[in-house]
């Protein structure tokens, strides 16, 4: 008992740090993001029939075949998060499991980066860099989806720490973390082997070059990895992204050197000036610029972030930021050099993923436990420098003030913007529902996507089920009981329950129906026609005074259903 209480007492800070985390991970997360994105729902949907039937939703993949690089068809993206689900759902409900099991990962991430610093540093800027990174807004976003970007974080950074933290054979250990974070996110495959090099060599030097034998074999196990991953995407060229790596030979490239040309006038540097290489050139200096462009960090985010009125970081990180790397590099270069090789290798994934300049966080997400390494630092030398409780108190009440300006903006601004296509979930809600007493019928020109995302929502995957499912996905016939999802082609209003995407244009606009409206203006997203599930209850022309308890849509009741989601026409 008294070793407990000593423990507690030791590590009364991490305990809360971790308490926090949780919090901000797991509160509402059946509501916020109300939504479930594409990527997202690949995993879920193969996970789950891996764990019915070990195989995808078409019956012709075995799942260990993955980790040769043999994918399902029409999924080139990592291997290991399939299997991350599986042992959620054995006993959750998907929709809400595969949220949590990546929930967990994100709050381990937190301990990671904890003890990580605390090899780096010490105790004091780990519990700092806890903090950072349990009330971190692209943490808090990304740890509340089921993205890959979660796994690849946590697993990069847990083969850091025991590549610096344990000695002589146990180095060994890091080598099934070093396999998992391979696994993780095919994105990060094309800085694995240099991350791992620069850990083991960092690490070496850290412990005063001993343990040679050790970091070699941690090296040669990589790079033999990674030599086996590119003999098989070269054999299986199909079965590969590699033409999404931004090469000499991107035909992007030559589109711009075309335009470049066509806009200049002749002069003796033309070809010099305008070519593939300066081109290439260009478009990789932008790419780095954009990735470290504090608007971007600070201020709105990317498209996939898709908060817009929030940044990745909170505006007062910019400052600790540069303190970190000031105090850093004038108290320790190697780790400083060291901290920033790792940044540079975090960009890359995004900075060689073709010729678009446009941001897309996932692909540097290892770039941010560096960086709430360096705030850390930055805030404990400050509070160093001007030494009392007033500073500490002060970058506290700061950094509490931001947090809660995020949670609001999170959690009461963004789901009303319907990320990740929250209008299906509503659509799926009803469908559920009416389907219980009427046949319906849902046209849209995306009929696989709005299958898949139903039959998500509605958590009907089972052994009773799962050879229809399959089936419907084989013949391209999405029907499921009473729901039928096809195509905009020949709409009939004139049976059963009729359900028109707004995609297949205007045809039925004028005939009576209700709807289902867009939360933000009111715009009909679906019309529903001969509608009986909401017949006879109060309908409002458009959404109003929605709560953060309407978006726990499959806990409603029917009227207050009817009256939250559908509207009058």
């Amino acid at each position: 008992m008294k070793k407990v209480l000593n423990f507690l007492k030791n590590n009364l800070l991490l305990i809360l740090t971790i308490l926090l985390a949780s919090v901000l991970r797991l509160v509402w997360l059946d509501r916020v993001p109300p939504g479930i994105g594409g990527d997202e729902l690949t995993y879920i949907i193969t996970a789950k029939f891996i764990l019915l039937r070990w195989s995808d939703i078409l019956g012709t993949w075995n799942p260990l075949s993955v980790f040769i690089f043999h994918y399902p068809f029409g999924q080139f993206q990592a291997e290991l998060p399939y299997f991350l689900l599986l042992p959620i759902f054995s006993f959750m409900p998907i929709v809400i499991g595969a949220k949590f099991a990546y929930s967990l990962i994100s709050i381990f991430t937190v301990l990671i980066i904890y003890l990580a610093t605390e090899e780096l540093f010490d105790k004091k800027t780990a519990i700092i860099a806890g903090l950072i990174a349990a009330i971190n807004p692209w943490f808090i976003f990304i740890g509340r989806t089921a993205y890959e970007t979660v796994p690849v974080t946590f697993f990069y950074f847990a083969f850091l720490y025991l590549a610096i933290k344990t000695k002589g054979w146990k180095i060994l250990w890091s080598i099934p973390i070093m396999f998992l974070a391979f696994y993780s996110y095919i994105g990060a495959k094309l800085i694995f082997l240099p991350f791992v090099l620069t850990v083991i060599v960092f690490a070496y030097f850290l412990n005063k070059k001993k343990f040679l034998k050790q970091y070699l074999i941690v090296g040669v196990l990589s790079l033999l990895l990674t030599l086996f991953f590119f003999i098989s995407i070269k054999t299986n060229p199909s079965l590969s992204r590699t033409s999404e790596i931004l090469t000499l030979n991107d035909p992007q490239l030559s589109q711009i050197v075309d335009k470049t040309r066509k806009m200049t006038m002749e002069n003796p540097l033309k070809s010099l000036l305008d070519n593939k290489l300066t081109a290439f050139s260009g478009v990789i200096v932008t790419k780095f610029i954009n990735s470290l462009s504090a608007d971007y960090l600070f201020s709105t985010g990317d498209s996939f972030y898709s908060i817009y009125t929030h940044g990745l970081l909170y505006p007062l990180d910019a400052l600790f930021i540069l303190f970190g790397l000031v105090f850093v590099f004038a108290k320790d270069k190697r780790k400083f050099y060291f901290l920033l090789l790792l940044a540079f290798l975090a960009l890359l994934p995004q900075v060689f993923h073709t010729a678009s300049t446009d941001n897309f966080t996932p692909h540097m997400a290892l770039i941010f436990p560096v960086l709430i390494i360096f705030i850390a630092c930055g805030i404990v030398n400050v509070s160093e420098i001007f030494k009392g409780r007033i500073t500490l108190i002060l970058i506290s009440l700061l950094y509490a003030l931001s947090l809660i300006n995020f949670l609001n903006i999170y959690f009461y601004q963004y789901p009303l913007r319907e990320p990740f296509d929250f209008r299906l979930r509503v659509l799926s809600r009803y469908v559920q529902m009416a389907g219980k007493t009427d046949k319906i019928t849902i046209y849209n020109p995306r009929s696989s996507d709005v299958f898949m995302k139903y039959i998500f929502y509605t958590d009907i995957i089972n052994k009773n089920t799962a050879s229809g499912i399959s089936k419907a996905f084989k013949n391209n016939n999405f029907s499921i009981g009473n729901a039928l999802f096809t195509s905009c082609d020949k709409v009939d209003l004139s049976k059963n329950v009729s359900i028109i995407d707004y995609s297949c244009g205007d045809f039925g606009k004028d005939v009576k129906h209700v709807s289902i409206a867009d939360l933000s203006d009111g715009f009909q997203t679906f019309r529903i026609y001969n509608d009986t599930l909401c017949k006879g209850i109060g309908l409002k022309p458009f959404p109003t005074d929605i709560k953060i308890s309407d978006f726990s849509i499959e806990k409603m009741s029917r009227e207050d259903f009817c009256r939250t989601y559908i509207t009058s026409y």
